[in-house]
């Protein structure tokens, strides 16, 4: 910076609001009304200019230094590239001085533009709070409509329910005492009572209608809003492995932890019911008690029970239901049963008693009711999969909390369907039967032929779900490079035509991946036109891999 020696030529480079009076000679303040108007251009001839000292201007268009003429009536500066220019095209020493200083401040990062920042902000919030990764329903059901494949994964029946059910909802929507507006948002009356009134004939299971039962949209809400209401962060909530995945989604939203057990694969006592022409030995899924037992803790707040269960069609028995009924009652635990297929149970013929299948309801056993969230649902119950109502039971102070968190995920459920619900639970037993006895018979046909096809079958005793065992086709060679159930059933819908979920997809420890890496799971909730048809593209894949395998 180009300082002049001279003492007056400092005070007029360093001080930016020094200006004189062009007469007087006399400083001019910054209050002083002329100020403002020769402050940029310092027209006024300065003392500086008398003394022939004028400090040096810079071009603002270039910042080259400018060629500065005095006279004692003031100075005019011009640049080399620019020319003369006006006072506000120059700026003074002054404020090179400064611009310099700032030249030699470390500058700091600039600031992404706009849409970078949005940008970096996403991946920030994406890295912190990852997405959760697409369901393996989805990514199947997709896969399965690319390549036209018929659906074995997904449980959703061919067949509707019963005809009257259907009638009264279509009645309530669109007839002339029609129900499309809001409902309470604990539920329709009727529907409460009428489930008020099954579970007492059917299990003995006493509810009062009025504070005991919520009506949810679909038991995935019920089952939802019970883990937010009941558990909390560092607590922890058993499940049985396989798993619904929406209980693990649930229980990461409450922020506390999934203790999963894994249920376990044993030889069943049992010769096959199936339609093979001989008895065949299999197996069946078991409670693991001790593993259950090891699994409480100080922190333990609940355990979820899902019988009958999905995926594995795993019954829970009396002892079973004692067994956790005790755990229960000893460590203080709420118990959350999931019993969406409570009428898809598959009694043995010949049978009676404590050997064959049937649903229990945990809440009937000694001290449970008190500490028991039974969920049901009718699409399960009743073949309406897409009317989504479901029901949570239990006793007043445990409703009441599902419900103040319920509030606030949906306010109330579809009102046209609940007095058509009602009615199916009052009217409806013969066909829920009649279902039951049809699934039976095509659980026992899709067993034979997974069998015929070289699969090992794991028993069923109720859904309408049965998981095969891969391991005998990967070991023969017939999967070629597609070793796991995962990547079986992902190449499944092009290779043949048919779509099934892995098992492995409802597991999360690593001991429950081992244990169902060629497991596979299968609807037979299909019609038997749509069952055989599946098995016969099976068999044409199969005879397909059988010419190219070496």
């Amino acid at each position: 910076m180009d300082l002049s020696p001279n003492p007056l030529a400092e005070a007029v480079l360093l001080g930016e609001p020094l200006a004189f009076d062009m007469h007087s000679g006399q400083p001019l303040s910054s209050s002083d009304a002329n100020f403002s108007a020769r402050r940029g251009a310092l027209l006024a001839p300065s003392r500086g200019a008398q003394a022939g000292l004028e400090p040096p201007r810079y071009c603002g268009l270039c910042g080259r230094r400018m060629k500065v003429q005095v006279s004692p009536m003031g100075w005019s500066a011009e640049c080399s590239r620019h020319g003369e220019l006006t006072a506000d095209d120059m700026y003074s020493a002054a404020q090179r001085q400064k611009e310099r200083q700032l030249l030699a401040t470390p500058v700091p990062a600039p600031e992404p533009e706009p849409q970078k920042r949005s940008e970096s902000t996403n991946q920030a919030r994406q890295t912190a709070n990852p997405q959760p990764p697409k369901s393996i329903f989805a990514i199947i059901g997709e896969l399965a409509a690319e390549h036209n494949a018929i659906n074995l994964g997904q449980g959703a029946p061919d067949e509707d329910g019963p005809l009257e059910m259907r009638r009264i909802a279509a009645e309530n929507i669109a007839g002339e005492d029609t129900c499309n507006q809001y409902g309470p948002a604990r539920g329709m009356s009727i529907l409460r009572e009428a489930i008020a009134a099954d579970r007492r004939r059917r299990y003995g299971h006493e509810l009062d209608p009025a504070t005991d039962i919520a009506i949810t949209v679909g038991a995935t809400e019920a089952l939802a809003a019970a883990i937010l209401a009941f558990a909390s962060q560092d607590s922890e909530v058993i499940v049985l492995e396989p798993a619904y995945d929406s209980y693990p989604a649930a229980v990461a939203l409450a922020g506390a932890k999934m203790r999963a057990v894994p249920l376990r694969k044993v030889a069943s006592n049992q010769k096959t019911h199936s339609l093979a022409p001989t008895p065949v030995e299999q197996q069946t899924w078991q409670l693991d008690r001790k593993a259950v037992a090891e699994a409480v803790n100080e922190r333990t707040r609940m355990l979820i029970l899902n019988t009958p269960h999905n995926p594995t069609g795993y019954v829970a028995s009396r002892e079973d239901l004692e067994f956790i009924a005790q755990l229960a009652r000893t460590h203080d635990l709420i118990v959350l049963t999931d019993e969406v297929y409570e009428r898809l149970v598959f009694p043995v013929p010949g049978e009676e008693g404590a050997r064959s299948p049937a649903h229990i309801p945990l809440a009937t056993l000694p001290g449970m009711r008190e500490r028991t969230v039974s969920v049901a649902s009718a699409g399960k119950l009743f073949n309406v999969t897409g009317w989504k109502v479901g029901w949570a039971m239990g006793p007043a102070h445990l409703i009441a909390q599902l419900e103040a968190v319920k509030q606030y995920l949906t306010f109330t459920g579809a009102t046209p369907f609940q007095p058509a619900v009602a009615w199916a639970l009052n009217n409806a037993d013969d066909w829920s039967d009649q279902w039951s006895s049809e699934l039976r018979q095509r659980r026992d046909e899709l067993a034979t032929n997974l069998r015929e096809l070289g699969m090992d079958v794991i028993e069923s005793e109720g859904t309408y779900f049965l998981v095969s065992d891969l391991a005998p086709l990967v070991e023969s060679g017939q999967t070629g490079k597609y070793t796991t159930a995962e990547d079986w059933c992902r190449a499944l819908p092009e290779l043949a035509g048919v779509a099934a979920i892995p098992v492995s997809s409802f597991t999360h420890t690593d001991a429950g991946r081992r244990e169902t890496e060629t497991l596979v799971r299968w609807t037979f909730c299909k019609s038997p036109e749509t069952l055989q048809q599946a098995m016969q593209r099976l068999r044409q894949w199969q005879r397909s891999a059988g010419e190219t395998t070496p």
